[in-house]
This record gives C-alpha cells, sequence and structure tokens, in this order.
C-alpha cells in the first residue's frame, strides 16, 4: 500500500534556486530552502559545490540568503541577505567561505545584483522615494511623468 501526501510532508522537501556557475566551471553556488518544523518558516541558505558536484556544503548560516552571484575572477560571492530593518542588502564572502560582511546599506534595500566585468563593482536595483531625501545619502534619479514608465510588474511605485 502507498503512503499517501500529507501536509507534514513540506518539511520534507529541498528546493533549489538561482544557481550561479563560476567563470571557469568548476564551482556552482545556489540557494537552498527548506522549511523549518518548529518555526514553521522557510529558510534559504547559500550553498557551494566543486566539481564534480556531488559535495555541497552550506556556505552561509543565514536564514534568508538569496540572489548569490560569484565575481568574475571566481573569488568572491555576492548574496542578498536581510538586515535588521528587513531590507535585502548586499553582503559578500569568499568563495572559500568565512563571515560574509554587509557591503550596502540602502534604504530601500536592494535587489538583483550583478558584478561588474572587471569585478571592482557591482550593480543592483534599489527603490527610492525622490520626495523623501536623507540628508546623509541620495541616489540620482530620473522623474519619469509618462505612464508608460512607471510600470515595473510590481505596482506604481513613488
Amino acid at each position: 500500500m502507498t503512503k499517501l501526501i500529507t501536509p507534514d510532508h513540506i518539511f520534507d522537501l529541498t528546493s533549489v534556486s538561482e544557481p550561479s556557475l563560476s567563470p571557469d566551471g568548476s564551482t556552482l553556488v545556489f540557494v537552498k530552502i527548506t522549511v523549518d518544523r518548529e518555526t514553521m518558516t522557510r529558510e534559504s541558505r547559500i550553498m557551494v559545490s566543486s566539481q564534480p558536484f556531488d559535495e555541497k556544503s552550506a556556505l552561509t548560516d543565514g536564514t534568508s540568503d538569496s540572489s548569490p552571484t560569484i565575481s568574475p575572477d571566481g573569488a568572491k560571492v555576492a548574496f542578498l541577505r536581510s538586515d535588521e530593518r528587513g531590507k535585502k542588502q548586499i553582503c559578500m564572502s569568499d568563495l572559500s567561505g568565512g563571515e560574509p560582511r554587509q557591503v550596502s546599506d540602502l534604504p530601500g534595500g536592494t535587489s538583483e545584483p550583478a558584478w561588474s566585468p572587471n569585478g571592482n563593482s557591482i550593480a543592483v536595483v534599489s527603490s527610492v522615494d525622490p520626495d523623501n531625501r536623507d540628508d546623509t545619502w541620495f541616489p540620482q534619479t530620473k522623474v519619469v511623468r509618462r505612464i508608460r514608465y512607471r510600470h515595473d510588474h510590481r505596482g506604481y511605485t513613488g
């Protein structure tokens, strides 16, 4: 007789997403997503695997890490992690391991990190409110007044 699927099976499922392969093809980083049985919350960690990709280990110990991307030289990984305000910020870690460090502090959080071709900088997307200027930091923004430019698949913002 076969076993029926129950809601508790969600705790046995592991999903993976957002793979990023190093430029030389020898290392793969990805997000491993599980559900914690005690807290009933989703947890995501950055995992790393080297060829032949049969062994993997956790690169981060966070619970909401996402969007890993390997630097062009293959030495570092940039990823998103929530800060104390709950906003996603860019964190960076050596691909060989070590404690990650937060490298951005944007009021609107960040998304979609992308390395420059030489690996010296990272471009991100961040929501800003041009009407609420902060004296310490304010990005260059462009105000667009035609409606066709305002829809970004998240609704109208700003």
